[in-house]
């Protein structure tokens, strides 16, 4: 994995921290990590897409993520960095957790 991102200027340290959750079986280990000092990245526009979309007639959490891919596949452009979903995706119309 890697990571590149910008420090706080002056700053003099860094905490690295892992979370692996809904795993239980598994194992983590880090080996050979390390920092580099990298040039600032140029500025780039950034393209963005927000979904607003109720799916119709699901059962499932799946089948509402499905339909959201089905939206994002006919309506979502190639060229899209980020795209946003409502929060309450996996969700039935009444809001009770679709199981």
């Amino acid at each position: 994995m890697t990571l590149e991102t910008p420090a706080p200027e002056n700053a003099r340290s860094v905490t690295i921290q892992l979370y692996l959750a809904n795993a239980p079986e598994a194992t983590v280990w880090w080996m050979n990590i390390s920092l580099e000092e990298i040039p600032a990245p140029g500025v780039r526009p950034v393209a963005v897409a927000a979904i607003k979309y109720k799916p119709e007639k699901t059962s499932s959490a799946e089948e509402n993520v499905r339909q959201f891919i089905d939206v994002v596949g006919k309506a979502v452009p190639d060229k899209i960095d980020v795209i946003l979903f409502p929060e309450g995706m996996t969700f039935r119309s009444n809001r009770q957790r679709v199981p």
